[in-house]
């Protein structure tokens, strides 16, 4: 969405012949580049003993205001083993009533970021981190943030799994 705003702001400023303003460029992500070069393929995804895949490794607090930066960490999968297209791997869900959840953000925003991390190259544990950098505006509710990936079991094709963090609140 934000990259068809900046298209049409463009494109308007083109036609009135007016100097357009700047904005700020999402941050690339080493990580994203780096998948692509990885020179081990994906043989076998594994989390450490009495964990489970998409589980939390680093929780979200129970409050927070617009304009804090909120991170949530999980168990993952290698994101080649499915690179999500027309998918997400991540949402950040606002509760509109019990039970009901609507989606206000996910791995295309601006605000938000999806950094995945292996201790080295042959360990078969990864991190997925989440992070949803909240605007001084951000509407006032129930939230939680969800991930969505693939993970390779040993000797067998990959297969979904999600995690969530628990609820938070943002608060005024």
């Amino acid at each position: 969405q934000a990259y068809i705003e900046n298209f049409e702001r463009l494109a308007t400023d083109m036609v009135k012949g007016t100097v357009s303003r700047s904005l700020p460029m999402p941050l690339v992500n080493d990580h994203v580049i780096n998948t692509f070069d990885y020179p081990f393929p994906v043989v076998w995804d594994s989390v450490p003993f009495g964990a489970k895949m998409g589980g939390v490794i680093e929780e979200v607090n129970p409050t927070y205001t617009g304009g804090d930066v909120i991170s949530v960490s999980f168990h993952a999968g290698d994101p080649r083993n499915n690179l999500m297209t027309n998918q997400s791997f991540l949402t950040v869900e606002r509760e509109t009533s019990p039970n009901h959840w609507q989606i206000v953000a996910q791995d295309s925003s601006w605000h938000t970021e999806f950094h995945w991390s292996k201790p080295n190259r042959l360990d078969t544990h990864s991190t997925a981190t989440i992070v949803w950098r909240t605007q001084a505006d951000t509407t006032v509710g129930t939230y939680r943030i969800r991930h969505f990936g693939f993970y390779h079991p040993l000797a067998e094709s990959p297969k979904p799994y999600s995690g969530s963090s628990k609820v938070f609140k943002i608060l005024a």
